[in-house]
């Protein structure tokens, strides 16, 4: 998520506020143990402040894919690739997904076209006709989320709010 925020360009001063304020809400992770502890350095580290002071790029879908599937207690990767269909098909009805789309994107899933059953999800969750959209980023997603809503999308209306 870290990466992910820079990329959407939340500055360091922004995201160092906000993990400050996440981590600091457990009794475990006091000021002083955010600061010295790890969780500081890292969020400095991914802004090429700290370490080898290069900064760092946030992960692509094929990375995500491809890399770190998560543990039965982490929440990070593609929820196209790593969760499980019974699931992937009860979030996509509570999300008021139609039938038939979630069929067409479980049926991406089982083929491992992960990134097209993605794109997939959003042309179906922003009004957009079928093939019009490829994602390969998470940060793209985001940035055609937010231009749809505003327009931005080249020949596609804006979404009410």
């Amino acid at each position: 998520l870290g990466l992910f925020m820079k990329g959407i360009g939340v500055t360091l001063n922004d995201a160092l506020q906000f993990w400050r304020s996440e981590f600091t809400q457990s009794p475990r992770v006091g000021p002083e143990k955010f600061e010295k502890g790890g969780y500081g350095y890292s969020v400095r580290h991914y802004y090429g402040k700290e370490g080898k002071r290069k900064s760092i790029s946030p992960y692509s879908c094929m990375y995500i894919i491809t890399n770190n599937a998560p543990t039965s207690d982490e929440t990070h990767g593609c929820p196209f690739k790593h969760w499980d269909a019974d699931v992937m098909r009860t979030k996509l009805k509570g999300w008021g997904v139609a039938q038939a789309a979630i069929t067409e994107i479980l049926g991406l899933v089982k083929d491992h076209h992960y990134q097209i059953a993605c794109s997939r999800y959003f042309e179906v969750t922003h009004n957009l006709a079928s093939g019009t959209i490829a994602i390969n980023h998470p940060n793209e997603y985001f940035k055609l989320s937010c231009g749809n809503l505003t327009g931005a999308i080249e020949g596609q209306p804006a979404k009410e709010p």
